[in-house]
């Protein structure tokens, strides 16, 4: 019941912190209209013709800060943190990324290496076996001179 109570008059209190925040910023923008359409006039000098006393606002400046800065600053200060980590945790994602694209280049690169080089055996292994073919060929050949040398003398 008490929450309740202290939830409904803090809604009330940001209502009309809201509705006089309203009128403040209305009458600032209605004076920065007047200014910026006569840059000649100085604002306390507009203010006084729109019926807006200067004080007023210089204090509607002075309590936007405040109001911006007390019900807002939590919340910019929260906002500002949440973004920080997100930024924090994109990066590092973008680093995990960048560092798995720099590993999976590497092992793109072992592989095209060791199908080289499985090319390049391959190769020498069809040269190995026609080069022993060739050997065992002149082997035969040196074996027949050798046995018809022995026969004939």
């Amino acid at each position: 019941m008490q929450a309740d109570f202290i939830s409904l008059s803090l809604d009330v209190l940001n209502k009309l912190i809201m509705q006089s925040l309203q009128k403040q910023v209305q009458g600032l923008c209605q004076l920065a209209t007047v200014v910026i359409g006569n840059p000649t006039q100085s604002p306390s000098d507009a203010a006084k013709k729109l019926g807006l006393s200067p004080e007023s606002i210089t204090n509607a400046a002075l309590s936007l800060f405040f109001i911006e800065s007390s019900f807002f600053g939590p919340l910019i200060g929260t906002s500002l943190y949440i973004w920080r980590k997100y930024t924090e945790s994109q990066k590092r994602q973008q680093e995990k990324e960048r560092m798995l694209r720099e590993i999976i280049a590497k092992q793109q690169a072992v592989i095209r290496q060791l199908e080289t080089e499985e090319m390049r055996q391959k190769q020498e292994n069809a040269q190995n076996r026609v080069e022993v073919e060739n050997l065992k060929n002149m082997l035969h050949i040196l074996e027949q001179a050798t046995n018809q040398i022995k026969t004939v003398a």
